[in-house]
Parts: structure tokens; C-alpha cells; sequence
């Protein structure tokens, strides 16, 4: 059976000003297609790694710049985005099980800051 849709799921602590987050966390799903890959093939697999890191990002609040709390803690909002999207990829290549995805977004993205 061939999943076409992934949900990438976090705990979205960046969503809140996360200078001003409270322990509990608000999940937030966004839906990743990819009925229209072969993600065995290395160029299938690249191109979910990308749509996972943008639904990603885009469930964690999009740009930090745009964080009402960026101008006055940079480094705290940048932090708080890039943990809730770090945890955001990891759940879902850990739920898609796909060890050439998997592969595609260390090798492309992985090492990448958001900004």
C-alpha cells in the first residue's frame, strides 16, 4: 500500500511569541503530497525531503524574522523556530519509515539554517 500523504505533526512552541511560550503546546498538522513521486529514485526522494523541510517550517510559524518577539530576542525566536522545526522533520522521516528520503534530507537540509 503507498502512503500519499504525510502529516508533518510538531508541538509548536514557535507558533506562541516563544519568548513568551507556556509549557503546553498547541500540535499543528500540515499535509505533505507526494502521490507524484517515486520516492526510491534519488531526484523522488530529494523532492519530499523539500516538501517535508517547507511544511516544516511552515507549521513552525514560517520566517522567525516575522516573530513579534524577533526584535527584541533574535537568537531566543531564531532557536525556538529551528527546535520545533528540527522535531517536526525528525517525527515525520521517523514516521514515513523511507530510509532514501531519510537520506535526502540529511544530505540536502539537514545541515541548513532556516534563514
Amino acid at each position: 500500500m503507498r502512503i500519499e500523504f504525510l502529516t508533518v505533526v510538531l508541538a509548536a512552541a514557535a507558533l506562541t511569541s516563544p519568548a513568551l511560550a507556556q509549557p503546553g503546546r498547541e500540535a499543528v498538522r500540515v499535509s505533505v503530497s507526494y502521490a507524484d513521486l517515486d520516492v526510491s529514485t534519488p531526484t523522488g526522494a530529494r523532492e519530499l525531503a523539500h516538501r517535508i523541510d517547507d511544511a516544516a517550517a511552515r507549521a513552525c510559524g514560517g520566517s522567525p524574522g516575522f516573530d513579534v518577539d524577533y526584535r527584541l530576542a533574535p537568537a531566543a525566536v531564531t532557536d525556538a523556530f529551528e527546535t520545533c522545526k528540527s522535531e517536526a522533520v525528525a517525527r515525520t522521516l521517523s514516521a514515513l519509515n523511507r530510509p532514501s528520503v531519510t537520506r535526502a534530507y540529511a544530505e540536502n537540509f539537514a545541515s541548513r539554517r532556516s534563514l
